[in-house]
């Protein structure tokens, strides 16, 4: 009696032990493997479980941060990400216009499906890991097996069910943010108000190119203004940062002052994408030549198709000659790594754009009469190698003289772009540009000066402010 009582004993040891190991391998196979993509309208889109504690819902909006629902607190997070887009659907859709409802209703079966086909693998998953549980330190036996599997299926159920019972909708009420996204949702108000204020600044603009204009006919007699005779009117823009408004102002600033050249050096974009080049399709009403260096915003797709659809030419490294200018400029390194975000951008970075741009000068066997780059640090390291040289980022324009080069900053031609519409009320965001007019000669165009640009979005006026190029700043207006 005491034998077969011992004997249960260690059958139903063995047994609890058969168990756990199966349930273990299920729950790890979910945990690690748990996860299946499918393409929803234009987006691909993963949804996963992973072991997180506190559990929830949580939504990956690369790159921009998470979206988290405290939905249950079993530590199994239910992850829906936006892996991809499909820029060529994405356009079409923007060409033809959006049809709402049906768009809803393709995100609507696509998300069912692809929530039905998660959970179908993470059953196909508890039963291939339970059935591998089954095999650790035992014979391979079906029976075995097949205990293993219903195991790891029965794990999986219990795991769906215990969700199901936890699961609190209400927590999509009480939303938390992480990432960038979470300065976006903090300053809602401010962007609702300055988008308004941004619709009224662009019904201001189309007087705005004019006066200008008047004023430089005014300064100037007409010959600068006119774009020809022996004047070379140059507009230094940058950080555009994806702005619309700012775009058409580029576009009444050439019709209006008739330009020889745009510089732009850099952040055309925002995060990259060739997407968010069709909200700024009004750039391809210029007609002067237009040259660009990359800045940390802008990533190879995007920056092809400025050269294909916006005839925008890219410098880096290269020297162009137009206008009787040598020309040259070196991009940056993107702010994208490894599908994170660089806040800033190092020191050791920084020194490498240096030292190829110096190479790069030292090379050539005419100095450039321009040079453009995106951050200050790399044009004040440059200072000496051009009479001028074209920066950005900063988001605040400025002139200064260093070593017999000119070193122009034009601000933020787009108000800083997104920020524009999340700005502090202490510090408001400003549309910039820089205005740089040279004087033809026999040899090579002088430069005379450059003109610092900022547009009032309230009143639609401007002020001005020029400087020599070998003197100190003198206010206009």
């Amino acid at each position: 009696m005491r034998k077969r009582i011992e004997f249960d004993r260690r059958k139903a040891a063995a047994a609890a032990v058969f168990a756990a190991v199966s349930l273990a391998f299920a729950l790890a196979f979910v945990l690690l493997l748990g996860s299946y993509s499918k393409k929803v309208g234009v987006f691909e889109m993963r949804m996963s479980i992973r072991y997180e504690r506190p559990g929830g819902t949580f939504f990956d909006l690369k790159p921009f941060g998470r979206v988290t629902a405290r939905t249950h607190g079993l530590p199994a997070a239910l992850i829906l990400s936006i892996e991809d887009v499909s820029l060529n659907e994405a356009k079409s859709l923007i060409e033809k216009g959006w049809d709402v409802r049906k768009i809803l209703r393709q995100m609507k079966w696509g998300a069912a499906g692809l929530f039905a086909l998660f959970v179908i693998k993470l059953f196909l998953l508890g039963i291939a890991g339970g059935a591998l549980g089954a095999m650790v330190g035992r014979r391979i036996e079906v029976k075995k097996l097949l205990a293993g599997g219903v195991i790891g299926a029965a794990a999986v159920g219990l795991l769906f069910i215990i969700i199901a019972v936890e699961y609190n909708p209400e927590a999509f009420n009480r939303l938390e943010y992480s990432g960038a996204i979470d300065e976006v949702t903090t300053f809602l108000p401010e962007i609702q108000s300055a988008f308004e204020q941004g619709i009224a600044f662009n019904d201001k603009l189309s007087r705005v190119a004019g006066d200008l204009a008047d004023f430089y006919m005014k300064r100037d007699k007409g010959a600068a203004a006119s774009g020809s005779g022996n004047y070379i009117r140059i507009l230094h823009i940058s950080d555009l940062h994806n702005n619309p408004i700012a775009a058409k102002m580029v576009c009444k600033l050439d019709s209006g002052l008739k330009l020889d050249l745009i510089l732009d050096t850099g952040d055309i974009t925002d995060i990259g994408m060739p997407l968010e080049l069709r909200i700024i399709k009004s750039l391809k009403c210029l007609k002067e030549p237009h040259l660009f260096v990359t800045g940390n915003h802008d990533l190879p797709k995007s920056v092809e198709e400025l050269s294909r659809d916006f005839g925008i030419k890219t410098l880096d490294g290269d020297m162009v000659e137009m206008k009787g200018l040598r020309i040259t400029g070196f991009g940056s390194s993107p702010m994208f790594e490894g599908g994170k975000i660089r806040s800033s951008v190092s020191r050791g970075a920084i020194a490498d754009m240096n030292a190829r741009a110096l190479k790069a000068l030292k090379s050539e066997r005419e100095k450039p009469d321009i040079i453009m780059v995106h951050y200050k640090e790399v044009a004040d390291a440059l200072a000496g190698e051009a009479p001028v040289i074209l920066c950005g980022h900063v988001h605040s324009a400025s002139v200064k003289h260093e070593k017999g080069s000119l070193i122009v900053n034009a601000g933020s031609a787009g108000a800083s772009g997104v920020r524009y519409f999340i700005r502090s009320k202490k510090s408001k965001a400003k549309y910039e540009v820089a205005l740089i007019t040279y004087r033809k000669t026999s040899a090579r165009p002088v430069p005379l000066y450059a003109d610092l640009i900022r547009f009032n979005e309230r009143t639609g006026a401007f002020s001005l402010r020029r400087y020599p190029f070998a003197e100190k700043a003198k206010k206009l207006k």
